[in-house]
Order: structure tokens, then sequence, then C-alpha cells
């Protein structure tokens, strides 16, 4: 085996790089930078079996395609896209995060998560709407995170109703008597004739209520008198 010692290599002219036309093979090779020190052009395929690693490099620029078999790792900075995306054959994350807006095609057995929806223009719903039942701890009715609310009251009862959502709002609140049917509602709240309902202690009581303003007018009726 011969041994070649050299800083420098050029073709026989001694203007331009040598030639390699039965390849070359790199052995022990510890950074890229020790071969390519300046502009170094391939003009057949590249095959590396290991891994290729060059920190030096903060661009890469090509003017094809660039193909990662095995998928691509992204461990700082992000993906910024500025021409668009065409296509995807397949795309799966645990969180996407922006407006949503050009989201399409979702399945009928997606589900979306979250604790506000909101929704401009007109939405239909194929199936039923389901809220769970919030059992109440003190006597505010906390609007913001539902739409029915339980109460059990043994002694006279002042109800608020709090953090209203904007535009169009009701709920049902059931109220279990048992030891007093003295509640005071708030002011906002109107009644059929102006009068709020007769109850009985140790009944059952469904109160609904519903608000276009944000909870400036609430107009109220009542289910009355079932057994406990």
């Amino acid at each position: 085996m011969s041994i070649i010692r050299a800083d420098r290599l050029t073709d026989k002219a001694g203007t331009g790089a040598p030639l390699f036309p039965n390849g070359i093979s790199v052995v022990g090779l510890t950074s890229l930078s020790n071969v390519v020190a300046g502009i170094t052009t391939f003009t057949s395929d590249v095959s590396i079996g290991g891994t290729l690693t060059y920190e030096d490099v903060t661009n890469i620029d090509s003017v094809g395609l660039i193909t990662a078999r095995s998928g691509v790792r992204v461990t700082a900075g992000g993906v910024v896209v500025t021409a668009g995306v065409s296509t995807f054959a397949a795309l799966t994350a645990t969180t996407y995060s922006g407006d949503g807006s050009g989201l399409t095609g979702m399945a009928s057995t997606d589900k979306v998560s979250t604790a506000t929806l909101n929704v401009s223009g007109i939405s239909t719903f194929a199936g039923s709407i389901v809220s769970d039942a919030t059992a109440m701890g003190a006597n505010s009715v906390n609007c913001s995170i539902g739409n029915f609310f339980t109460k059990t009251i043994s002694g006279a009862t002042t109800f608020t109703f709090d953090s209203v959502p904007t535009g169009v709002y009701s709920f049902t609140l059931e109220v279990v008597l048992n030891g007093s049917n003295a509640i005071t509602w708030p002011a906002a709240v109107k009644w059929n004739a102006d009068t709020a309902p007769a109850i009985t202690d140790g009944k059952t009581q469904l109160f609904m209520f519903v608000t276009h303003n944000g909870g400036t007018r609430w107009r109220g009726s009542a289910l009355v008198d079932y057994v406990n």
C-alpha cells in the first residue's frame, strides 16, 4: 500500500481540481471540512455509509428535490415555508398551532377538544350537543363553564350569575329544596308577569334562563315542585 503526503492536489496543468474516475474512499474521516476546504462539485452520486455530520453548514440551498427517507428531525428554530405546501402524503402531530383557517376535510370521527369554541357564521351539528351537569359549591352560577347546574339549598339563598358570555346564552339550574324555599334572584331576571314562581320546600325545581345581551337582562321560566 502506498501513502501520498500532500497539502494540495491539483490537475496536471495545476489550474483545476484532480479527477477521480474510479471514485474516492475516505477512511477515518472525523470532519467533512478536512476534505472540503473550498467548493467541491460531485458529478455523480455520493454514497455515505455512516452518518454525515457537518455542523458548519447553516443553510442548504437545493435547486431540486430533497428526499429524506427516514424522516426529518428539527430540534430548534421550527420549519418556515414561504412558497406554500402542495401536498402531504401523511401528516401526524400531537398539536397544531395557528388560526386553523386552512383546515379542511376533518373526518366525521374526529373530535375537537377545547374549553371555548367560537364559531363565526352558521354552524350545523349532525348529532347532539352534550354538556355535563355542574354541581355548584357556592351560590354563583359560573356561566363560562357550562349550561346545566345543580344546587341543594337548606336555607335562604341568593344566587348570582357571573362570567356571562356575550351574545345569546342560556342555562338550566336544578335546585333541590331541603330546608328552605327562600331564593333571591338577580335583579336582571324577569319572570312571566314579573313574578317569581312559587316553590315548595322538599321539592326539586328546574329554572331556565336566557339572555341575548351578556346578562344585562335575563328571561326566566320554571318547572316547579318535582318529587325529590
